[in-house]
């Protein structure tokens, strides 16, 4: 699972691939969707009136049947755009075949060098040798021994995002929470646990493998929803900021390590702040989440990555960017934070009312919002039932 049992989860709701569906109609695209595998029942992005068409597949390997069978031999290359792991590890892992028919985000244009960075043993010593701060960190699975210098409490996550969820994630006060908390076949890296002050996510877009890279701004995670093993895992409340005002995020590093991989595409890279010091978390290379809070900012980073396909980016197009800071995007399950009794209802309100764009409500395309609050009016009716039949 990816939050409380309550909450609808992430991959049914795929408010990421809503947040890039809206960046590019905003913009006048109608972008064509291939659907990874979802509950129909909670998934509200394909009431989106932005989308020309859609394939439901299968499976995420039926996309790349879909891309060859419908759009193999189009005049103009299709510009192709990620809003998971999954499926940007799959084009990714097929570069060679697609790249001369589609513009996929890539890594100096060559096969499996994404997947190979996806990877977070290889990915955290590029970062440290990019001058990024890490924390402590061990690599570990259910069959080997376990490290003697290990440092509790530890946060356990898998290698790679794809293979493991945020489910894998632990906090391990000892060896024996530890040992429980492995699972077979999960490649695990454990780090040492740092109870951070806040988090930070600088979304990115980076061009010309990694020679350009542009970060408008950086996202401060106000309130974060919680796992069900009692981890942040997603910022619910959030607050886009200027970057000046983050001097300890070493942007430096960050320009770096997208020319070492030769990166091109949307990312972002995710950081913890504890007493000053910021740490490295890891990156995505795909559009995030929360990547939405910078369009309705005035920076739309999928249709730049369209702009640099269809005809290259020069810098008078950086030039005229302006971002809005402080911008406040605001998670309408954040709903959950009042039941949980982590803020009152009538601060909630405020915040929702104040809030300068929200995740599902969307004046210009309302329907994914109206599906949305359809879908928990319809679960909140279940479980009144439930209880009455309980009794």
């Amino acid at each position: 699972g990816m939050a409380p049992a309550r909450r609808i989860k992430g991959r049914y709701a795929h408010h990421n691939t809503l947040g890039l569906v809206r960046s590019l109609g905003e913009k006048g695209i109608r972008p064509i969707l291939l659907l990874e595998p979802c509950d129909l029942k909670f998934c509200c992005v394909r009431f989106s009136k932005y989308i020309s068409k859609m394939h439901y597949l299968k499976s995420v390997e039926d996309g790349l049947e879909v891309l060859k069978k419908e759009y193999w031999n189009e005049k103009e290359k299709p510009v192709v755009l990620n809003a998971g792991d999954p499926s940007i590890c799959l084009l990714d892992a097929h570069y060679d075949a697609l790249k001369d028919k589609f513009c996929i985000f890539n890594a100096r244009g060559e096969q499996g060098r994404i997947n190979y960075f996806m990877d977070k043993s290889n990915q955290f010593q590029l970062a440290e040798r990019c001058g990024l701060n890490l924390i402590k960190t061990w690599r570990v699975n259910s069959q080997c021994e376990l490290p003697s210098d290990m440092i509790y409490p530890c946060l356990t996550k898998g290698n790679n995002s794809t293979g493991s969820g945020k489910g894998d994630m632990c906090i391990c006060r000892n060896v024996n929470e530890l040992k429980a908390c492995l699972r077979d076949g999960v490649d695990y890296l454990v780090q040492e646990y740092v109870e951070r002050d806040y988090e930070l996510c600088a979304i990115g877009f980076s061009w010309n493998h990694g020679q350009d890279m542009l970060v408008p701004a950086i996202v401060r995670k106000i309130r974060d929803y919680v796992n069900e093993n009692g981890i942040p895992s997603e910022g619910s409340y959030m607050r886009l900021e200027s970057l000046e005002d983050y001097p300890l995020v070493n942007l430096d590093a960050i320009r770096n390590f997208m020319q070492q991989v030769g990166y091109e595409g949307m990312f972002d890279v995710d950081f913890i702040v504890k007493d000053g010091v910021c740490y490295f978390l890891e990156v995505n290379f795909r559009n995030d989440a929360i990547s939405y809070i910078c369009t309705a900012a005035g920076v739309d980073l999928p249709y730049m990555w369209c702009c640099y396909c269809l005809g290259g980016i020069d810098d008078g197009f950086v030039a005229k960017i302006k971002c809005n800071t402080p911008f406040i995007m605001m998670n309408e399950d954040n709903l959950y934070d009042v039941f949980d009794g982590k803020v009152g209802m009538m601060r909630w309100l405020r915040e929702y009312l104040s809030a300068d764009a929200h995740v599902y409500m969307n004046v210009r395309d309302p329907k994914p919002f109206l599906f949305y609050m359809w879908v928990h009016v319809r679960q909140m009716c279940k479980k009144i039932v439930r209880g009455i039949l309980a009794v």
